[in-house]
C-alpha cells in the first residue's frame, strides 16, 4: 500500500510506502509517485517513508536515485526515512546520501 499527503506547515509532500521496495512492485510505486508529483503543487521537499521496509533491492534503489535527480532539477529536496539497519547500509554504500537526505530512526520493539 502507498499513500501521500501534503504537510502544509513544512510544505513537505509525504509518501508512505508500506512494505519493501522491490523490482516486483517498483513500477506500481513509481507510477503512483510520478502521478502524485504531477498533481500536487507547492511542496519544497518530498519525504519518502520507508520505515516499514525490510528489503530494498537494486531496482528500488535506482527508483529512489532517479526520483532524487528529478526533484533536484526542480530544486526540491528528497528525504528518505528508514528504520532498517540493512537498508541504511545499502543507501550509504550506494552513496544515495549525496543526492538525498537519509533520516534513520532505530526501531523500538
Amino acid at each position: 500500500m502507498i499513500q501521500s499527503k501534503i504537510i502544509p506547515e513544512s510544505q513537505h509532500l509525504c509518501i508512505t510506502i508500506d512494505g519493501d521496495l522491490l523490482s516486483t512492485n517498483v513500477k506500481t510505486y513509481g507510477t503512483y509517485i510520478k502521478r502524485t508529483l504531477d498533481e500536487e503543487i507547492g511542496y519544497k521537499a518530498v519525504a519518502v517513508d520507508l520505515n516499514s521496509a525490510e528489503i530494498l533491492d537494486s531496482v528500488g534503489l535506482n527508483m529512489l536515485v532517479s526520483l532524487a535527480k528529478i526533484l533536484a532539477e526542480k530544486s526540491v529536496i528528497l528525504k528518505i526515512f528508514v528504520s532498517s539497519p540493512s537498508i541504511l547500509k545499502v543507501m550509504r554504500f550506494s552513496r544515495i546520501d549525496k543526492v538525498a537526505e537519509i533520516v534513520y530512526a532505530e526501531r523500538v520493539s
